[in-house]
């Protein structure tokens, strides 16, 4: 009597060992170890560094890690024009108020004179607006690096015209915050360094101004 056919006993030849799932292009690695498969996987490249090297960095603060950017100091738009002033009373009741604006680079001496008498001999009622009684009567540029308050520099140019104005306060005789802002233009020769058109302006009122002798 034949022996049935079972699971103990087989019949014909020994049946094929399982592959792997999904036919032999599948990539999936069966878990049994008559179907262990050597899979070669492909090598991919190291992700590219698309970082940006001047980037900050994501935990820093606002203004960390950024490039330097060189800091140019602004220039001023004012020279070194240096305004002076003192005030001359007279004993026969005339005053006067002497007022000098000078320069070193370019060398620059200006020289001006307002009087309430009218007596002063180098010119008379120059176009400014001045308080009431006073004039503008005299002005004078130079070259000169001395710029004295009160004689003027024989070698200056006399001054052609003018306009603007210049203001200040006054107690009596006492002269407080003088203000000056005018355009002047002078009788100059050619080749010289002072400028034949000029403009003064205060950048602030001078407070107060003394007498020319204290």
């Amino acid at each position: 009597m034949a022996a049935a056919c079972g699971v103990f006993a087989g019949c014909g030849e020994a049946p094929e060992p399982p592959g792997p799932v999904g036919g032999p292009s599948s990539n999936v690695v069966g878990t049994g170890a008559a179907s262990q498969m050597d899979v070669a996987l492909p090598v991919l490249p190291a992700p590219a560094n698309t970082e940006s090297p001047t980037a900050p960095d994501a935990g820093a603060e606002p203004g960390e890690n950024l490039p330097e950017i060189p800091v140019v100091p602004a220039q001023g738009a004012s020279s070194d024009r240096v305004f002076a002033a003192c005030h001359e009373p007279r004993v026969s009741g005339c005053d006067y108020l002497h007022v000098t604006v000078q320069s070193t680079s370019p060398a620059l001496c200006v020289q001006l004179t307002l009087d309430n008498c009218n007596e002063y001999g180098r010119g008379s009622g120059l176009k400014v607006d001045v308080p009431l009684t006073w004039q503008l009567t005299s002005g004078s540029a130079s070259d000169a690096k001395v710029c004295d308050l009160v004689d003027f520099d024989p070698k200056s140019f006399p001054l052609a015209s003018s306009d603007g104005q210049i203001s200040w306060t006054q107690r009596g005789r006492a002269i407080s915050a003088l203000s000056i802002d005018v355009t002047l233009e002078w009788s100059v020769e050619a080749g010289s360094s002072v400028p034949a058109k000029l403009e003064l302006q205060t950048a602030s009122p001078i407070a107060s101004v003394p007498d020319c002798e204290g």
